[in-house]
């Protein structure tokens, strides 16, 4: 009896679990389509294309909804965590053009939105102008390089087809001359055993043998020749092609590394937007909130005046940000160039050291600057030169403590100018020293009187200094000072004179 019950209680279950799957209606995306082409579906979620390139979506539904039901469908695209608007229809397809660069999600819903009524999965697209191109570009090459290689099959079968009609014909040849001279060797012998009656006859049949036979090899050496010749123009044919096998294995390599290049500059733009935003945000916040103080509150003078000193300081560190960024872009410029002239390194160390001697004055820091007079005239371009030297001793000051000293001086060793710029700071650590040069990197020091710092100065140093084809680097101790040195060659390189006179 228990047996039985249990029984029936699994049929019941079945039943029902296969009512309810058989009633259920569920979305599906049936294709995927970009400019026309269908895409297959293991590479659904891989989809990379440009701003004016379309792309489609088929959908339908699977199950079996009631009789009575309108089944509708509300497609729904998905941008940096915001859904566009669902707009029921009864349309099973959906297209979409000129999106803006960024990731998005394609999801179907049906309506009625009901038990047993499910949307579709959600396929991810990529929209890259420039990865769009280059891969692209990729395609093409590829398709090029598909090409040749069947160009080359062909080729080596026709090679090998002529090997072997060489090989025929030599054989073939061999064999006749084998054939007749065993036919010379029995006529010879067959003559020794009869009397000759006219050797002037014999003589005639030999000379006629002969002159044909001459004729027969004539005619096959001409036939090797032109076999070998042949055989030449195939061998140059197949260099040719493997040259440009080459060629094309060579732009293929150079367009990844140009798309890996591509990826690389994006992630360092996000990084370099996020972090701008990130040092603007909060200075930003506190001006409004000591303006709505200003508003707020009934302060005296003093206290107005100590608001408004500090809207003064923040501003200023908004507006240093925004000039190094601005120099950020000019220098990522590829058309930035030195706008070389004579400059005197003493003239530029003297206006900078003047420049921030108040700052460092402020912080009872003794700057150090000697003009060695013996020093040549170089040609460089004062302005980045300027910014250079800027760079380092205003970064020297901030982050020396009140008592320290600072210390700039040039040098030459013969056909270089070498500046260094030395402080009795807080010094670098290995790691420091490794990261000092690269974007937006923050080392372990920081500035000893509440200063702003970007982590994009010494970048912008090293920017300006490779323009000049020369070289930049540091020598520092943790607790014992850094010292920041560059050096520009004296002479502009030719081809950069080359260009600035045409």
């Amino acid at each position: 009896m228990k047996t039985k019950l249990f029984l029936s209680l699994c049929l019941a279950f079945l039943f029902l679990s296969f009512a309810e799957t058989e009633a259920s209606v569920k979305a599906v995306i049936k294709s995927v389509r970009v400019n026309g082409e269908e895409i297959p579906p293991s590479k659904w979620n891989d989809i990379i294309i440009g701003k004016k390139d379309k792309i489609s979506f088929i959908y339908d539904y699977k199950g079996k909804p009631a009789e009575e039901t309108t089944i509708l469908f509300q497609p729904a695209l998905t941008y940096k965590g915001y859904e566009s608007k669902r707009e029921p229809s009864a349309a099973r397809e959906k297209s979409f053009s000129d999106l803006s660069d960024g990731i998005y999600s394609f999801k179907v819903y049906l309506i009625p939105v009901a038990s047993g009524f499910s949307a579709s999965r959600s396929i991810k697209f990529e929209v890259n102008e420039r990865l769009a191109k280059t891969l692209k570009l990729l395609d093409a090459a590829k398709a090029k390089a598909e090409r040749y290689k069947s160009y080359s099959v062909l080729f080596y079968a026709a090679l090998i087809a002529a090997l072997a009609f060489l090989g025929f014909g030599i054989f073939f040849a061999f064999s006749y001359f084998k054939t007749k001279r065993e036919l010379e060797e029995s006529k010879s012998d067959s003559s020794k055993e009869k009397k000759v009656a006219s050797p002037h006859a014999v003589k005639s049949e030999d000379i006629a043998a002969l002159e044909k036979t001459k004729r027969e090899n004539a005619k096959l050496n001409a036939e090797i020749k032109s076999l070998r010749e042949q055989i030449d123009i195939l061998s140059k044919r197949s260099e040719n092609l493997s040259e440009q096998n080459r060629e094309l294995k060579n732009q293929i390599d150079k367009l990844r590394k140009n798309q890996k290049e591509l990826e690389e500059l994006s992630k360092q733009k996000d990084e370099l937007f996020a972090l701008v935003i990130h040092d603007i945000k909060n200075p930003a916040s506190l001006i409004k909130n000591m303006v709505e103080l200003l508003k707020s509150y009934d302060l005296n003078a003093n206290e107005q005046n100590e608001i408004i000193e500090d809207i003064l300081n923040t501003t200023t560190k908004i507006v240093e940000l925004s000039q190094e960024v601005t120099k950020i872009l000019a220098l990522e410029s590829s058309n930035l160039k030195p706008n070389y002239e004579e400059i005197d390194i003493n003239s530029i160390l003297s206006d900078v050291v003047n420049r921030n001697a108040p700052n460092a004055k402020r912080k009872n820091i003794t700057i150090y600057f000697k003009p060695d007079e013996t020093l040549p005239i170089c040609e460089a371009d004062p302005v980045k030169i300027d910014d250079v030297v800027d760079n380092l001793v205003s970064n020297a000051i901030k982050y020396t403590a009140a008592g320290g000293k600072v210390s700039v001086k040039a040098r030459t060793d013969g056909e270089n100018i070498i500046v260094d710029v030395s402080d009795t700071g807080q010094g670098l650590s290995e790691d420091d020293i490794k990261q000092a040069f690269k974007r937006g990197t923050r080392l372990s020091a920081v500035p000893t009187g509440g200063e702003h710092s970007s982590g994009l100065g010494l970048w912008i140093v090293k920017k300006l200094v490779d323009l000049h084809k020369g070289k930049v680097w540091v020598k520092s101790a943790v607790g014992k000072g850094s010292t920041f040195s560059f050096s520009i060659p004296l002479k502009a390189p030719e081809e950069t004179l080359e260009e600035v006179e045409k």
